[in-house]
């Protein structure tokens, strides 16, 4: 959907900053804040990952959002209560006085143990317009055991594996996780010369995307109370197998989709060429396999 790609939404991106990349964010980031002392950027490159799944122009989600770099955590990825809540009442006041009155949405691939005061301030969040989208977390335990992802108001997003339909190994799991999104070997952007593209594994990559996805319903004019309804509903149910949620009681079994329908999926007037079954089905049962055939084996 060409028409709505995120524009006019603002992104946050609490995180360990985002390196400016102008030609992939083409003039649509702003630095905002830093609440770690280092200054402007990213050291670390966690952020800048981030960022460019929700919002670049080769591997975002929505390609058109603003993307507001609030910075948490520090070169090691690290960041403490005061820094969060600071970041998260950074954003919450940024989006009401610079987005004229419209809802926004930020991104915390980040995360604890439970802690109530987190819990609190993602839900003023919500209640003053700004929709917290968080990672599950990467610990392979429930994730209501952990903040932000045990706050009722986030749209917490687990990490699956596409290369197998299966729950990440690493990923949280249980009733609090909303949707899964890909979350193995995701490629994104980098912060470090020569800034090639790199791909790294987490729910901190699966979160993003549904921070991107939630961009594009907002600038559809969805409102923030219905979006992770709407989320859960476009939803396809039923991939991930069976196996991978043996053990994980409560686990949603849905995978995050966009609701756009492939246009190349159907032609018109197509013409495909017609097969006699009859002699295909012969031919086979007729066919001898050569000797050369049985010396071939899988390599590794």
């Amino acid at each position: 959907d060409r028409a709505h790609q995120g524009q006019g939404v603002n992104a946050y991106v609490i995180d360990t900053g985002v390196y400016h990349n102008r030609e992939e964010f083409q003039h649509r980031i702003i630095f905002a804040q830093d609440f770690t002392g280092e200054g402007p950027g990213d050291l670390n490159g966690h952020g800048t990952h981030v960022a460019g799944i929700i919002g670049s122009k080769s591997f975002g989600v929505a390609k058109k959002v603003n993307i507001i770099d609030v910075k948490a955590l520090n070169s090691k990825g690290q960041g403490n209560l005061t820094t969060v809540i600071s970041s998260i009442e950074f954003a919450i006041k940024h989006c009401m006085e610079k987005n004229d009155g419209k809802a926004c949405v930020a991104n915390l691939s980040l995360g604890s143990m439970r802690n109530n005061v987190i819990n609190q301030a993602v839900k003023a969040a919500f209640e003053a317009g700004l929709l917290m989208v968080t990672a599950a977390g990467n610990s392979n335990i429930n994730a209501c055991w952990t903040s932000h992802a045990s706050a009722h108001e986030a749209i917490d997003v687990g990490a699956f594996d596409d290369r197998t339909d299966t729950i990440a190994k690493f990923s949280n799991w249980g009733q609090c996780v909303d949707v899964f999104a890909s979350g193995v070997k995701v490629k994104s952007l980098s912060n470090k010369y020569p800034f090639e593209p790199v791909s790294l594994s987490g729910t901190s990559m699966s979160s993003p995307s549904i921070t991107g996805l939630c961009a594009i319903l907002l600038n559809k004019g969805v409102d923030i109370g219905d979006i992770k309804k709407q989320i859960v509903e476009l939803a396809t149910d039923d991939i991930l197998q069976k196996r991978t949620l043996f053990l994980k009681p409560g686990t949603q079994n849905k995978i995050a989709f966009n609701g756009v329908t492939k246009e190349d999926d159907e032609f018109e007037n197509a013409i495909y060429p017609l097969v006699d079954i009859d002699s295909f089905i012969e031919v086979l049962q007729n066919y001898q396999p050569s000797s050369f055939e049985h010396d071939f084996d899988i390599s590794g």
